[in-house]
């Protein structure tokens, strides 16, 4: 007879299946830095197919900002040195592109992000969306000196941004050309994103381009049993931008054909042609 009471007594253990691990890996990309939108302007990765590996929201891209004098600023907004962003599969076909990325990113941010939202990611995104001016003044004084300034930036991407709510199975896709996904970003014209109090010609560069990819690593016998042979379908919101000029007139009606389904939002930007 036993002295413990029986609450004590473990029970024995029954064995079960390994289930999801997470993996960070960190990306750098095929095409040669540094980047500069007079030169080498687009910035190339390939996510590649790895073993039962599920590419997820918490992905994010990674760079090392410059200027090229101190009389270069920023333009007020989201710190995104992008025009377009373009996702393609192994084939050749596009899943994802985006025009007027710059635009889209900080309307984004403008309409969706909270104070205390862009306060706290301040130090590591760079937007000046949340600080006053002085102190945005002072800021940008740093990334003429040494190297430059670390900015991380989340895409507002609906395939590969924080509003997939899906993980992306990297790993059952056809990967014939070496890589799962191809992503290409091509870097904002210098008129767009900065400029001089001088009569320098304002210019920036991009070094040390990186993509921290999270990976769900699903074991064998899981992913035998939940997915095995099956196709999964992936459904993400796509973005699609729509050019007219305004030629001083007092009124103007946009007209815009495009075969879209299940729309949700659009939004009119009115801009110089020449800044943002």
């Amino acid at each position: 007879m036993s002295a413990l009471p029986k609450g004590l007594i473990s029970r024995e253990m029954t064995k079960g299946v390994a289930g999801v691990t997470t993996v960070r890996n960190t990306l750098l990309p095929v095409s040669q830095a540094p980047f500069a939108p007079d030169g080498n302007n687009r910035v190339i990765f390939e996510i590649p197919s790895l073993h039962n590996a599920f590419l997820t929201q918490r992905s994010y891209f990674t760079f090392t900002l410059k200027t090229n004098a101190n009389t270069t600023k920023f333009f007020r907004g989201p710190m995104c040195p992008f025009k377009r962003m373009v996702v393609k599969a192994p084939n050749g076909q596009i899943l994802e592109d985006l025009n007027d990325f710059h635009l889209f990113t900080k309307v984004k941010d403008v309409l969706y992000k909270s104070k205390c939202d862009l306060e706290s990611e301040f130090a590591t995104t760079k937007s000046s969306l949340s600080v006053d001016q002085a102190m945005w003044d002072t800021e940008q004084q740093t990334f003429i000196e040494g190297s430059g300034v670390p900015v991380i930036f989340k895409p507002h991407s609906g395939l590969l941004g924080e509003e997939q709510q899906f993980f992306i199975p990297v790993n059952q896709i056809a990967s014939s050309a070496g890589y799962a996904l191809h992503i290409e970003l091509h870097l904002l014209d210098a008129q767009d994103f900065v400029y001089s109090t001088a009569a320098t010609t304002p210019s920036y560069q991009i070094t040390a381009m990186t993509y921290e990819t999270e990976l769900a690593q699903l074991s064998n016998e899981l992913m035998r049993d939940v997915i095995g042979t099956k196709q999964i379908a992936i459904p993400y919101k796509y973005v699609r931008s729509h050019h007219n000029q305004l030629h001083g007139q007092q009124s103007y009606n946009v007209r815009i054909t495009d075969a879209a389904q299940n729309l949700e939002n659009t939004y009119s930007i009115i801009h110089k042609p020449l800044t943002i």
